[in-house]
């Protein structure tokens, strides 16, 4: 097992390494988002190995810290690449004067992305580079084999099911889901990345022929939704922070709730009822 992570982590490390540059030429966010996938792998891997003693070491530290960093704005960038590719298509469904608004909309979202993509630029090379790459490759050489523990990892992975459980609970057992209350919607964001977490867990146990293929289908999927209601909920700030609440963003915004409202019943986790 020891052997299979290890070779695992180098070829991640090594294909998030290389994708700088594409990600850097912004012409196919594809790209971006295979390095976010590679990324978030790494981070599971830290979660899974590294023990108390570990996690508070200050290299290790610094090697997961600019990763985290860069992973922030790469995922603030493909959030703006997935909101301006969906608000684009919607747009083209909707009347003049919705569709105006939306047209406003995008183009200070895409003024916003240009201003990432310059800031990653900038910082990225600096937080993922050469230096970076031989500390990772360091750690994975000296470490996996200390701290790849078969029981250990399977405990973690345990515990997380649990916090997903308690999270989805908790969607389930609010006393009045409302797709306008922004406490209910934290709960919501919460348990999709409970069930985030644990999808990739079980990812990395399936590698090493642990885990249930099935599980790790079911949970994205639930996290697909459940990241479709976060989206939903975006976009609607999004309009209201631009435009206030006049009657034709409200009738918008109306419509993407009740959207939010019918996908979050498709989860199980609540039953579909009116849209307040």
């Amino acid at each position: 097992m020891k052997k299979a992570i290890k070779c695992i982590l180098r070829d991640t490390s090594d294909r998030f390494y290389r994708y700088q540059d594409k990600v850097l030429d912004f012409t196919d966010p594809e790209d971006l988002h295979q390095m976010r996938v590679a990324g978030r792998t790494l981070l599971s891997y830290f979660s899974l190995l590294a023990d108390k003693e570990e996690a508070a070491r200050p290299g290790f530290i610094k090697l997961r810290g600019s990763l985290k960093d860069t992973m922030s704005l790469l995922g603030e960038i493909r959030d703006l690449d997935v909101l301006i590719d969906a608000l684009k298509e919607r747009s083209m469904a909707m009347e003049p004067g919705q569709a105006a608004l939306i047209s406003g909309l995008l183009s200070r979202m895409t003024v916003e992305r240009v201003r990432l993509r310059q800031e990653l630029a900038s910082e990225m090379p600096n937080r993922i580079s050469p230096r970076w790459k031989e500390r990772m490759d360091s750690w994975i050489r000296k470490k996996t084999p200390e701290l790849a523990d078969r029981k250990s990892i399977e405990e973690k992975v345990a515990t997380l099911r649990k916090k997903k459980d308690k999270a989805l609970a908790a969607i389930s057992e609010y006393p009045e889901p409302d797709m306008a209350n922004e406490e209910f919607l934290n709960i919501v964001h919460r348990g999709r990345i409970s069930v985030k977490k644990l999808r990739y867990a079980l990812a990395i146990l399936k590698k090493i022929n642990t885990a249930d293929k099935a599980e790790i289908e079911a949970l994205k999927t639930l996290q697909d939704q459940l990241g479709h209601v976060q989206d939903m909920r975006v976009w609607a700030g999004l309009l209201h922070e631009q435009y206030g609440r006049s009657a034709i963003v409200e009738d918008i915004v109306a419509q993407w709730r009740a959207e939010m409202n019918k996908t979050l019943a498709e989860t199980g986790l609540i039953s579909l009822g009116p849209v307040k």
